[in-house]
């Protein structure tokens, strides 16, 4: 009975922690473009649909590299990526993946990308 709870109380942490971190990516989007601007194409609903289709298909990683998100450490955090960047937050245009390689990509070439995913 002990293991039924303990197994309970995990699942229900796991979908709070989960909705919290979809909710923090969002007001990343919102603090980065403001509340009223044209690149606001994302709703929070939408976005935890996508943050939920994203856990069942990668688990708590980076759907790039792997590497498992840790809330700890900053490079390590989810983090919202344009596939292609600039053009905006769309529901087809993001993946999530960890701090650390959004901001690497943003400043390495493609071949170096690729040499670092081999």
């Amino acid at each position: 009975m002990a293991s039924r709870h303990a197994q309970w109380h995990r699942e229900r942490s796991a979908r709070k922690f989960s909705a919290t971190t979809a909710t923090t990516l969002a007001t990343h989007i919102y603090d980065l473009y403001g509340k009223n601007s044209r690149h606001q194409y994302i709703t929070l609903e939408l976005l935890l649909q996508l943050w939920d289709e994203h856990v069942q298909k990668h688990g708590w990683c980076c759907c790039v590299t792997g590497q498992a998100f840790d809330m700890t450490q900053v490079d390590l955090r989810p983090s919202i990526d344009q596939i292609s960047p600039g053009s905006g937050y769309w529901p087809w245009n993001i993946r999530f993946t960890t701090f650390q390689y959004n901001q690497m990509r943003g400043t390495m070439s493609i071949l170096r990308e690729l040499q670092l995913l081999a």
